[in-house]
């Protein structure tokens, strides 16, 4: 037997009255997916402190900044629509890439040009 209750967005408790039924709760799948890799220059140096972007098809930006060793990571990415990765250096040019997200996703590396 599972414990009801309800409460508002600061957890104070609201009066609920239960009624025996099926909840069906729908919006856009999110399994909450990873993006990894490194970003790199030549001879297969990671590149820190690059700032690398994450852009969706609704034009919303994530950012991340790359380890010491080059490496980034993007969590709770959202599967079936396409991004855009981008790297911003001061030093290197990098192209920016295409993705689409169907699961985690390891060793999206990025190398300068």
């Amino acid at each position: 037997l599972a414990v009801r209750s309800a409460s508002d967005t600061e957890g104070n408790p609201l009066a609920t009255k239960y009624t025996d039924g099926n909840l069906t709760i729908s919006g856009p799948a999110f399994a909450g997916y990873q993006i990894s890799g490194r970003i790199l220059v030549g001879n297969d140096q990671g590149l820190r402190n690059a700032s690398v972007t994450l852009t969706d098809a609704n034009g919303n930006v994530r950012t991340a900044v790359s380890s010491t060793f080059g490496y980034y990571a993007f969590d709770n990415v959202a599967a079936g629509d396409n991004y855009t990765i981008a790297v911003e250096s001061k030093r290197y040019h990098f192209e920016p890439r295409v993705i689409q997200i169907a699961g985690n996703m390891t060793d999206v590396d990025l190398t300068a040009r």
